[in-house]
């Protein structure tokens, strides 16, 4: 395995999010000369975050508390990682960047480094860079050493040297006794030797110990260990053998060789600050809506419920001033990523001489068929259809087809929609986009039409400063396979869709950045929940979900059965893992789901509040980064 640790300075040009940061109450008479960020360096892995301390100074030393909308965030490297309130930094893609925070009033500024790791173990025959790893992150927990190396060459037979190899797209690193990394560096402009990391054996001897090594051909991945069967180690791992030997003991001027492995994540690590008021959003985006023909839900919906943080919810007003946002405090953002689109895309604007039905589709005359079918239009520009990726609603009043001037740029909602959508404590999100481009039928009917399968949209919440968005709270990224209609071809879309007219659905993509594996379609798969039973042991409602295959090939594992929309203020206690509000559990003992099998997981929630329990389970198949 390309192991981890991406401990590199980073590459890229600078890059601005607005209005985020560290939040408390704002201290009038105050000027502020100093702002500073710890700690100084900062080691994470994709999918997981850590939250910044960050003070304010005056001319005497004092701290000053100012409204976190004062604050912009700075990425040099933005792929690497995501920049939230009260300075919360996640991790999403293996490299490294610095962040930098401005104070917009005073000028002040601070910096600090982040390294994203790409793997699960760290090996090293460097004590100091052990010692470094361990003391800047405290997701690594050391293992020990594993066996000694010479720090150069003492003339004893056997001894060759052991090179180090850095794969810089993936920050992993790979250990060999070939000095060429075994032809890797030949098929990769991204892997760099690195040098001699020490001396070992490449035969058995007196005092010597084997290092075993094993490879994934899922992932590509090798793992090395003295053990010939490592506890932990995933079942898709083989064995490939003796990689060289290592000193079993100490000898003369050996160093050890350690080894590092990520631990649980602390929650002292992402725990908001006390001088934060601000509230991590958790939100919670769920497929819902009315069922398409193969009985796939067609709508994404979502709802943001603030709270304190204590988690008791709060009122939308008082959790956007604690965020140092103004009224009406918090609004969506969209954009369309992907929207296939007719080649040439003239061929939008071709207009049928009289009406006719097309696949199933009425078009009538005198609507031009892209249009009507394939393609989406900007009021500000109704001669140019749009061309992926755009912001959605386009500014200058929407789609040609909204029978109304929508205003709502920047933001998803106008006013009026942001009225109909929120309540005291709540904002609903819903869209139902239709995309008959997606019908196969039309893409064989015309050529000029790409076989394309999926549209992709990007969601988030933004605070609202002065009629402007914050950068974004909470992010995902969804698509639909859906190719039927809802009134005719829909972008943004508050409806449900027409009845009868086509198949597909939506499903999510990614949350936060984290990228989710291959979604299951219904057809596939089905999920079966049982009633929950309370337990006085355990104070939690306990039941089952099972998981069927009731499709005509297998599934491949690993399986992961999300748990989207469920109930505000309940938790699933035996999560896997919590994807910023939407938990999910892998099916660790399933490698594969015959058709016509099934498997069974339990859950556990906890429900202070003895609302009703909802959720809707999603089923994904593969690693989730």
């Amino acid at each position: 395995m390309w192991s981890n640790d991406a401990m590199r300075r980073p590459v890229g040009s600078l890059f601005l999010l607005p209005l985020i940061g560290l939040s408390s109450t704002l201290s009038f008479g105050q000027t502020v000369t100093s702002i500073q960020l710890s700690p100084a360096n900062v080691y994470l892995v994709p999918g997981f975050s850590f939250v910044l301390a960050l003070s304010a100074k005056d001319t005497g030393g004092n701290p000053v508390s100012i409204p976190q909308s004062r604050y912009r965030w700075t990425a040099s490297n933005p792929d690497v990682v995501t920049i939230g309130v009260c300075g919360k930094i996640s991790g999403v893609r293996v490299g490294s960047t610095d962040v930098t925070v401005n104070d917009t009033v005073s000028g002040s500024s601070s910096t600090i480094h982040a390294a994203i790791s790409g793997d699960d173990h760290f090996w090293t025959a460097d004590p100091s860079e052990m010692s470094t790893l361990l003391s800047n992150s405290p997701v690594w927990d050391f293992e020990g050493t594993i066996g000694w190396v010479q720090p150069f060459n003492t003339g004893d037979t056997g001894l060759v040297p052991l090179w180090r190899f850095l794969d810089q797209d993936s920050g992993t690193h790979f250990w060999t006794e070939d000095s060429s990394g075994e032809l890797f560096p030949l098929y990769s402009k991204s892997v760099v030797r690195e040098g001699i990391a020490g001396w070992v054996f490449n035969y058995p001897g007196p005092g010597t110990v084997p290092m075993y090594r094993f490879s994934n051909p899922l992932t590509a991945q090798h793992f090395w260990g003295t053990e010939l069967q490592p506890i932990g180690l995933s079942s898709d791992y083989t064995f490939e053998g003796v990689a060289f030997y290592l000193l079993a003991e100490p000898a003369g001027q050996a160093v050890p060789f350690n080894r590092a492995h990520i631990g649980r994540w602390p929650a002292a690590w992402t725990a908001i600050p006390a001088t934060c008021t601000c509230s991590l959003p958790t939100i919670r985006p769920k497929p819902d809506g009315r069922n398409s023909n193969d009985g796939s839900p067609t709508q994404m919906t979502a709802n943001f419920i603030p709270t304190d943080l204590s988690g008791n919810v709060v009122t939308l007003a008082a959790a956007g001033a604690a965020c140092g946002f103004t009224n009406p405090w918090f609004n969506w953002q969209q954009t369309v990523s992907v929207s296939p689109s007719p080649k040439p895309i003239s061929v939008c604007s071709i207009v049928l001489p009289e009406a006719t039905k097309v696949c199933g589709y009425d078009v009538p005359s005198g609507i031009s068929l892209g249009e009507k079918l394939l393609c989406s239009y900007a009021k500000s520009n109704s001669s140019q259809p749009l061309v992926s990726p755009w912001s959605d609603p386009p500014s200058g009043g929407g789609y040609t087809r909204e029978t109304y001037y929508d205003d709502a740029y920047p933001f998803y909602l106008t006013a009026s929609e942001l009225s109909s959508f929120s309540t005291e404590n709540s904002l609903r999100f819903n869209d139902t986009p239709a995309k008959p481009v997606l019908n196969k039928c039309l893409q064989t009917t015309y050529s000029f039409i790409p076989t394309a399968t999926a549209a992709t949209y990007t969601t988030s919440l933004v605070g609202i400063v002065d009629g402007k968005p914050s950068a974004v709270l909470y992010s995902w990224t969804w698509k639909t396979t859906y190719n039927g209609t809802s009134g005719g071809i829909v972008e943004k879309n508050l409806n449900p869709v027409d009845p009868g007219s086509g198949t597909g659905g939506v499903s999510i993509v990614s949350i936060n950045g984290v990228a989710l594996p291959l979604a299951i379609s219904s057809d596939q798969v089905a999920t079966t929940a049982s009633g929950l039973a309370y337990s006085r042991v355990t104070q939690t409602f306990n039941g089952t979900i099972a998981v069927t295959n009731i499709g005509s090939s297998n599934i491949s594992g690993p399986l992961h059965v999300l748990l989207t929309g469920i109930t505000p203020g309940v938790t699933l206690v035996n999560a896997t893992r919590d994807l910023s509000g939407t938990p999910y559990i892998t099916l660790t003992n399933v490698t594969t789901l015959a058709p016509g099998q099934s498997a069974t997981l339990s859950v556990q929630f906890k429900n202070p509040s003895n609302a009703a329990i909802n959720f809707r389970p999603a089923i994904y198949s593969g690693s989730i980064n």
